[in-house]
């Protein structure tokens, strides 16, 4: 079971760089322990945003807003668009969208605007990968794998300048279509019922110009 400290060595074995401990990590003792710990939030929520994780994936079912008697729905949607749904709390990228729970139906079109879902269709299920497995204990081998070589092409030239920097972006893009071919899916397993509010940041959208 991959754990920050393991993921991390991994990185530093990239570019050649000495293995760290927990108690470096956790005391920021060294610089490459300072390095990569600074750098670690941002390189896992990247790495996760990356593409329709089965193991991070959730489906939601959602109302939207306006649903209740003598209200509007239109009144909440943007221009365009007839319904307007919270986005989840939790929400990292969004898989698809789709106006029914037919796993045959097709992804419909939708913009991401103001921490909601707009589109034309009465009801919302939405499959989305969850910040929720930000912790590396809840990964497969091949992510965990994702994130050191994502971490080594980041932070490595500062470490150490002589670092090949081809060499970084390569293992980096073997390491994404290994985990992609491996635990990357158009089929999330878990459930979650609706949230808070959170802005979305990835999708597939008009805002974003259709890609997922």
């Amino acid at each position: 079971m991959p754990d920050q400290v393991l993921v991390i060595n991994d990185a530093l074995a990239l570019i050649a760089e000495r293995e760290i401990t927990a108690a470096e990590l956790s005391g920021g003792l060294t610089e490459p322990a300072r390095v990569m710990a600074s750098a670690w939030p941002a390189a896992v929520d990247t790495c996760l945003s990356l593409a329709p994780w089965r193991f991070a994936s959730r489906l939601a079912s959602l109302t939207c807003l306006g649903s209740l008697p003598d209200d509007d729905p239109a009144a909440y949607a943007a221009p365009g668009f007839s319904r307007a749904y919270a986005i989840p709390a939790d929400h990292l990228r969004t898989n698809w969208l789709r106006d029914r729970p037919d796993p045959s139906a097709l992804p419909i079109d939708f913009l991401l605007q103001d921490g909601f879902w707009h589109s034309n269709s009465e009801m919302l299920v939405v499959s989305y990968v969850s910040h929720q497995y930000r912790p590396p204990e809840t990964w497969p081998p091949l992510f965990a794998r994702l994130v050191a070589a994502h971490l080594a092409r980041q932070r490595g030239p500062r470490l150490r300048p002589a670092a090949d920097s081809n060499e970084l972006r390569l293992s980096f893009d073997v390491a994404l279509d290994q985990a992609r071919t491996a635990d990357a899916s158009e089929t999330p397993f878990a459930w979650h019922a609706p949230g808070r509010l959170v802005r979305a940041r990835q999708g597939f959208s008009r805002e974003n110009g259709g890609r997922w």
